[in-house]
């Protein structure tokens, strides 16, 4: 059994660790952005997706700006004052950055639900992801409400049905998209540089579903490491840190996934 300074040491020094590399993606992000401009996208896409883009920022820079203010409450106002360092995870600055990070994910899902819509046409398909991802936001609010319980089960069972379900959604979406595509390239009624096209969009589906399925099962992996949340270890860290980043990394799928059509296109006149 650690001590309580053990679990501090690796609490709050795990939340260092997640805000620089959620900081880090954030910059990956933003060249993401400045990509989406400099393709000429933000003419040629719908009014909707704009927005959408914009939105997808406004969540990540919002959700980072809490993180670094935690951050310096952290280090700065309560600097070896350790439970009050801890007690500002439940203060209203961790709620608002807890809520972001789960809006953020189930933003990011519903563009991949409306991607499925808009290519497959299958309305119940899509409906089933909309309501994984409906139960992965109850789930999230669920644990964030019982956080403060002197009863750490009460915490673990949402927030491990939390993290499954965004690993189904993830493998539901992406395989959908996936059966879609291989079908239809594999289909006597298109021709071959339709194949060609298809099997490239196929490829990029299962690339930019990548970081986020696996960010989605480390964490669901670190977090039942240490399912009493007392014991203080490595896989406390990078829960912490792995919590910072899944957000991040669907963000990054998203735009991943919007900007990959230059090269889509650029291959279909080749």
């Amino acid at each position: 059994m650690s001590s309580p300074q053990q679990f501090v040491n690796y609490a709050l020094g795990g939340w260092e660790l997640a805000v620089c590399s959620s900081l880090l993606l954030q910059g990956v992000l933003l060249g993401q952005a400045a990509r989406y401009l400099a393709h000429g996208f933000h003419r040629t896409d719908p009014t909707i997706m704009r927005v959408w883009v914009a939105g997808l920022l406004v969540l990540t820079l919002g959700r980072n700006l809490f993180g670094i203010q935690l951050m310096y409450e952290q280090d700065t106002a309560h600097y070896l004052n350790f439970p009050a360092a801890l007690g500002e995870w439940l203060s209203a600055r961790f709620d608002a950055s807890f809520l972001i990070s789960g809006v953020l994910v189930y933003y990011v899902q519903m563009f991949f639900c409306w991607r499925l819509w808009v290519y497959a046409l299958q309305t119940d398909m899509a409906a089933i992801g909309l309501r994984v991802a409906v139960f992965s936001w109850a789930s999230l609010l669920d644990s964030r409400s019982a956080l403060g319980s002197d009863e750490a089960a009460c915490v673990m069972g949402p927030a491990a049905a939390y993290l499954s379900v965004d690993f189904v959604s993830d493998f539901l979406l992406c395989g959908s998209m996936m059966f879609f595509l291989l079908r239809d390239s594999r289909s006597q009624r298109v021709s071959r540089d339709t194949a060609t096209v298809l099997n490239r969009i196929a490829r990029i589906t299962i690339q930019s579903a990548l970081p986020s399925a696996t960010c989605a099962l480390a964490l669901l992996a670190s977090s039942q490491k240490n399912p009493d949340y007392v014991a203080g270890n490595s896989a406390l860290a990078i829960t912490v840190v792995l919590t910072q980043l899944l957000p991040m990394s669907y963000a990054y799928s998203a735009m991943w996934t919007l900007n990959a059509r230059k090269g889509i296109t650029h291959s279909a006149r080749i």
